[in-house]
């Protein structure tokens, strides 16, 4: 017997898509990361063997820290197929409007996926010029 008042297109589970599904696993595993819970390994393995086959990238960098009026201070980062001498190069106080990327996310709250030559209006002094060097790298 058919219940009138059903109806399942309305019923059914919504699926997550690929994407949304890796961005929820990401979410997941910097916080567990931040917190101790996984290592940063695992979570450069789960970048390099979830994600960036959903979400193509070369590299990936994650910080934490705080904003202080325009002024942000990272307590600490790690990188997924950052150099050390990149992460290095990397200052941990800067002025939000010397990091226009940071700045951006602060403001959208939204992943931000840096094209480095599309977006240069983006990009700070250093990251402009560690992607010029890539890009010569990448002639080789």
């Amino acid at each position: 017997m058919h219940d009138n008042n059903q109806h399942p297109e309305t019923d059914a589970t919504v699926q997550a898509t690929p994407i949304e599904e890796a961005l929820n696993q990401l979410a997941l595993f910097a916080e567990l990361t931040a917190n101790g819970n996984i290592t940063i390994e695992g979570f450069q393995d789960f970048i390099r063997n979830v994600v960036r086959p959903i979400l193509p990238h070369q590299k990936l960098l994650c910080g934490c820290g705080q904003v202080l009026v325009d002024q942000l201070h990272v307590k600490y980062m790690f990188g997924v197929d950052y150099s050390d001498g990149n992460i290095a190069q990397i200052k941990s106080d800067f002025s939000l409007a010397e990091r226009p990327v940071v700045a951006n996310w602060l403001h959208t709250r939204e992943p931000v996926f840096i094209h480095t030559e599309r977006d240069q209006h983006l990009l700070s002094p250093l990251e402009k010029a560690m992607s010029a060097l890539t890009v010569e790298m990448d002639y080789f």
